[in-house]
């Protein structure tokens, strides 16, 4: 229940409801004087039990049975992890 509450209210644990475990990268393009200007890099393996852990919680049955089952190619065959990659540029001003 706590990823639901972050997911609705935007707490500061949003980024770990939403993304689970995750990774970043960032990278200086250009600095001057008036700021800065960073390429930043996530990237996140998304399975069915990481969005259905609003409802089942974290190692509980519930998502065990998902993990067991849908997550890798268990006995509904569809539900293999995907791998996520967003990259953005974005300007820091001082």
């Amino acid at each position: 229940m706590a990823d639901a509450r972050s997911i609705a209210t935007g707490d500061t644990n949003v980024a770990t409801a939403v993304l689970g475990s995750h990774s970043s990268r960032f990278e200086i393009i250009r600095a001057n004087s008036f700021g800065i200007q960073a390429r930043i890099t996530v990237s996140n393996t998304m399975s069915i039990s990481s969005f259905a852990h609003v409802a089942t919680g974290y190692n509980t049955p519930a998502d065990r049975f998902i993990q067991r089952n849908y997550d890798s190619d268990g006995f509904m065959g569809f539900g293999k992890a995907h791998d996520m990659t967003i990259t953005f540029r974005t300007v820091i001003y001082k």
